[in-house]
C-alpha cells in the first residue's frame, strides 16, 4: 500500500482486512497500528456475532421451545462454524501479531519465548490451581456457587493483556539503546 495515498475509513478498513488474509503466512515485514486496529475490530466483530448467535441458540434450547430439534441443530452448526472460524483465523492472526510485535521492538525469538511462557503459565495455573478447586467445587460438601473455571478464564484474559496492549505501542517503542544480554534476547537495539 502506498503511503502517499489517502484512504477513507471504509477503504482503510477493507484494505486492512484484505491484507490480513493475503499476508496470512507472512511473518516478515511490518504492520502499522491502524491496520492492526482495524483488523482486530473486524475479528472481534465476527467472533462476537457468532458467539452471541450460539449463546442465543443455547438459551432458547434451555427454554421451552417447540422447535427444540431445529434449535439444537442450528446451535450445533453455529458452534462448529465458530470453531472452524477460530481455527481459520488463528494462523493469520499469529502472523499479524508477530509482525506488529516485531515492529514495536520485540525480537522473534523473544516473542516466541514469551508466548511459550504465557501458554505454560496458563496450563500450570489450570492444573495446579483450578483442577483441585474444581474437585472441591464438585464435592457434595462444597458450599461454593462459583465455578472455578471462571477464575481460569479471568487469569487467561488478564495474562493475555500484554499481547492485546503492546501491539498498539508506536513503532520501535520497546527498542533498547544500551546493549544488555538479557534484554537483547527479547528486544531489538536501536
Amino acid at each position: 500500500m502506498d503511503d502517499d495515498q489517502t484512504f477513507t475509513k471504509k477503504q482503510r478498513f477493507l484494505q486492512a482486512v484484505k491484507d490480513f488474509f493475503s499476508r496470512a503466512l507472512d511473518v516478515n515485514g511490518r504492520t502499522n497500528r491502524v491496520d492492526y486496529g482495524w483488523t482486530i475490530l473486524f475479528l472481534v466483530t465476527i467472533v462476537a456475532f457468532f458467539m452471541l448467535l450460539s449463546l442465543a441458540l443455547l438459551l432458547s434450547m434451555l427454554g421451552y421451545s417447540k422447535l427444540t430439534v431445529v434449535v439444537n441443530l442450528v446451535w450445533i452448526v453455529s458452534s462448529v462454524f465458530l470453531l472452524f472460524l477460530a481455527t481459520l483465523i488463528l494462523v493469520p492472526f499469529l502472523s499479524l501479531l508477530l509482525r506488529r510485535l516485531r515492529d514495536v521492538g520485540l525480537r522473534g525469538r523473544g516473542t516466541l519465548v514469551l508466548m511459550l511462557l504465557w501458554l505454560g503459565s496458563n496450563f500450570l495455573y489450570y492444573y495446579v490451581v483450578i483442577k483441585p478447586l474444581y474437585a472441591i467445587y464438585q464435592s457434595p460438601l462444597s458450599t461454593s456457587f462459583v465455578d472455578p473455571i471462571y477464575a481460569f478464564l479471568g487469569f487467561v484474559f488478564f495474562s493475555s493483556l500484554v499481547f492485546l496492549v503492546v501491539p498498539f505501542f508506536p513503532a520501535n517503542a520497546l527498542t533498547i539503546r544500551k546493549p544488555n544480554t538479557l534484554l537483547r534476547f527479547f528486544l531489538r537495539s536501536r
